[in-house]
C-alpha cells in the first residue's frame, strides 16, 4: 500500500554558478545548456550580475526560479535617504488641494524603496 521505490538511482543535476569573469560566461552557458537539457541543471547567480540582463532562458533553460533574500538597497545610505525624503515631499506636494486623504511623505518613500527592490526582481 505505498509507491514501490525506484531501483534505479535518481539523476543528479550539475550545479552552475555565475562565473567572476565577463570572458567566461558564454562557455559556461554552453556547459550549462547542454546539461540542463541532458537531464538536470541549477543556475545560481547574483540579482543584479552579469546574469541578469540580455539573456533569455526559456523552454528547458529554465523551469524555476529561486529567490534568496531580496535586494533590498542599504536603507541607511545617506544618498538613498535623501531620495526617500525627496520622493516622499515631492509627491505630497504635488497632491491636488482638497484631496480626501493627504499623502504621508512617510509611506511615499516606503511605497518608492520597496519599487526599488521589486524592479530589481523583475528583472
Amino acid at each position: 500500500p505505498g509507491l514501490a521505490a525506484s531501483k534505479a538511482p535518481a539523476p543528479k543535476a550539475r550545479v552552475f554558478r555565475e562565473p567572476r569573469k565577463a570572458r567566461d560566461i558564454e562557455a559556461m552557458l554552453d556547459l550549462y545548456a547542454a546539461a540542463a537539457r541532458g537531464g538536470g541543471a541549477v543556475l545560481l547567480s547574483v540579482v543584479g550580475g552579469k546574469l541578469s540582463e540580455g539573456i533569455n532562458f526559456k523552454d528547458a533553460l529554465c523551469r524555476a526560479v529561486v529567490m534568496v533574500g531580496l535586494p533590498y538597497a542599504d536603507a541607511r545610505d545617506p544618498e538613498m535617504q535623501e531620495r526617500m525624503r525627496y520622493v516622499g515631499v515631492a509627491v505630497a506636494r504635488r497632491q491636488q488641494p482638497g484631496a480626501q486623504a493627504a499623502a504621508d511623505p512617510r509611506r511615499l518613500a516606503q511605497d518608492f524603496y520597496q519599487g526599488l527592490c521589486l524592479s530589481a526582481v523583475n528583472q
